[in-house]
């Protein structure tokens, strides 16, 4: 097992107990850590200057990644365009439909819940749920790498902003191993704190 399957594994098992305390902690459908994700990511948009129509992609959380909903609920309320990643080929970058309030998701074929409108667009801001993360801007993801090569190329193209979203105990303690094909985070947003890199 290599260092960062090790390191997957475990941070792992701390995700999925942050997740289950998470949720008994419901107001109007809406988790505390869920609302505190947001009340950061809103101090962040502000000091980074981000523009109120930006293009940004979020993701419905599957496993016992932390729910975006209340970032994405803020950010159509500002008039901020909301697209969700997909996997279209295998090991290649992602591609974003748009995701419009209300509208349809279907499964892909790996999975994961996708826009039925295939409207594609080209996000500014990527939110990007990740298995754990440490201060040195490292983020450690299931091991696909599709992450890395879309925040690769979308940075090729213009200035983009690649927030990690967290629970707080995803932080890693030590430094995460890495390579040269591991993109770094702009900024780690948690659900108690935000770190900009």
């Amino acid at each position: 097992m290599s260092q960062k399957d090790e390191k997957r594994t475990e941070a792992l098992i701390l995700r999925k107990l942050a997740f289950k305390n998470d949720q008994s902690t419901f107001q109007n459908g809406v988790s505390k850590a869920s609302l505190g994700l947001k009340e950061n990511f809103c101090k962040v948009f502000s000091l980074l200057g981000i523009e109120r129509n930006s293009i940004v992609s979020s993701y419905v959380p599957i496993r016992s990644e932390i729910n975006t909903i209340a970032i994405v609920d803020w950010l159509r309320e500002i008039g901020c365009t909301i697209c969700l990643p997909v996997i279209e080929r295998e090991n290649y970058p992602l591609k974003f439909f748009v995701w419009e309030a209300g509208a349809k998701l279907v499964t892909s074929k790996f999975g994961i819940p996708i826009p039925a409108n295939r409207k594609l667009v080209d996000p500014n801001i990527l939110l990007c749920p990740l298995v754990s993360f440490d201060k040195g801007a490292n983020r450690l993801g299931y091991g696909g790498g599709y992450y890395d090569r879309t925040i690769q190329k979308l940075r090729e193209q213009r200035k983009i902003h690649a927030f990690g979203v967290a629970f707080s105990e995803q932080q890693s303690k030590n430094s995460l191993p890495s390579d040269d094909f591991d993109q770094k985070l702009d900024v780690v947003i948690t659900d108690k704190n935000y770190f900009i890199f």
